[in-house]
């Protein structure tokens, strides 16, 4: 089977790529001063406003991250917060 996610990053990630996105977009908007080198800041804002638009990042999935999962991997790796075995030992 085909086991294609469509999506692999969780929605803070998602909400803070789009904030970074705009952010650059509208620092570039608002400058009173010449632009010189400061254009190039909306074409760098292309990949984080559209990786949190759509949800799916081309490189977590060439490098099979997923930080929707992250969740679900702290709940099993919690630590037991009773008596260590070493004092029940004792």
């Amino acid at each position: 089977m085909n086991d294609i996610k469509f999506e692999n990053m969780h929605y803070v990630e998602r909400v803070a790529r789009i904030i970074l996105g705009y952010g650059l977009i509208f620092s570039v908007a608002f400058q009173p001063v010449p632009l010189d080198y400061l254009l190039i800041l909306p074409l760098i804002a292309i990949y984080p406003s559209l990786t949190g638009i759509v949800g799916w990042d081309p490189f977590y999935a060439l490098f099979e991250i997923n930080s929707e999962s992250a969740e679900k991997g702290m709940e099993m790796n919690t630590p037991y917060m009773g008596a260590s075995p070493a004092a029940s030992a004792v």
